[in-house]
């Protein structure tokens, strides 16, 4: 008996899969603040090359090549370019989830005998009537949804503070990501880091300062600290300069702290959502709701006398 394979369920299927594949890559190498537009082109980039179970039988030097191929493109299109070493990193992140995956799925259909689903090298298919597919897929999102929303309920509601920074003398404002894995902090000092962008960084710090952060010597050059990190995508240094003042708000709380370094971080940091990198420390200092006031009445005050 021949066995059909309807063009849509297996594009939707992969597609679906890649989501996954590509979301437990970027969980894994750290890699949770690229655009998720990225992620949805490069699942469907990988959703399209499920076509080539389509292609007549080839030799497996081949076929490993298209599977090689098809995961360097899906990689490229999903993550911003970061180096060689990165890049290979990823690759075989993806290489190993990819084979566990399907691996499993494999020896599913081995010890269930599950007749409706084929494994193929690259590619799943479930053998399921459309609209069946897509009442069951329909069904699956809103279970989803509803364990996200209750998870979301039971966890921190947000974890977004709209920021602002004072670093010499020069006060902007950002949106800032509370990260509760940034235990970054300056070596002498012990003051907790906040991370930002080259771009975030060069609205805030004036030339000379940015110069000195890229090395040059100037007066500036004492202000600079080193931070060290570890990372999944390896160890290095960051420059940091001391901030004068940075003040947190989030609904009727406000937190203020003015021991603290700003790193800056020569590959993209945030999204369009947000810009700086929290560290959980800077939250140590909290106002309420009546000091809130308070303060932004004395500042006022200083404001008016200056």
């Amino acid at each position: 008996m021949v066995q059909g394979v309807y063009v849509d369920i297996l594009l939707t299927i992969n597609f679906l899969v890649h989501v996954l594949l590509i979301s437990l890559v970027s969980r894994i190498c750290g890699r949770t603040q690229e655009n998720r537009w990225r992620s949805t082109v490069a699942a469907l980039v990988g959703a399209m090359c499920s076509l080539l179970i389509f292609l007549p039988p080839v030799p497996a030097l081949v076929e490993v090549l298209f599977q090689v191929a098809s995961t360097i493109i899906v990689l490229l299109t999903a993550f911003h370019w970061r180096g060689v070493g990165t890049f290979f990193r990823e690759w075989v992140v993806l290489m190993l989830v990819s084979t566990l995956f399907y691996g499993l799925l494999m020896l599913m259909q081995g010890l269930f005998a599950l007749s409706g689903m084929f494994v193929f090298e690259n590619a799943v298919y479930f053998h399921i009537q459309t609209p069946i597919f897509i009442l069951c897929l329909a069904v699956s999102y809103a279970a989803v949804w509803l364990a996200n929303r209750l998870l979301q309920e039971l966890s921190h509601p947000d974890e977004l503070y709209e920021l602002s920074m004072t670093i010499e003398g020069h006060r902007m404002n950002f949106v800032g990501f509370l990260d509760t894995g940034n235990h970054l902090s300056e070596p002498f000092s012990g003051a907790s880091v906040l991370v930002c962008g080259l771009d975030t960084a060069a609205k805030l710090l004036s030339n000379p300062v940015l110069d000195a952060v890229f090395g040059a010597e100037n007066e500036y050059c004492s202000h600079i600290r080193q931070i060290p990190f570890s990372a999944v995508s390896g160890n290095g240094l960051m420059p940091a300069i001391k901030g004068e003042e940075v003040t947190l708000v989030q609904g009727n709380k406000r937190f203020c702290c003015k021991n603290f370094y700003l790193a800056i971080s020569p590959e993209p940091i945030g999204c369009e959502e947000w810009q700086i990198l929290l560290n959980r420390r800077v939250l140590s200092t909290e106002y309420s709701t009546a000091e809130k006031g308070q303060v932004e009445e004395d500042e006022r005050c200083e404001q008016q006398s200056l």
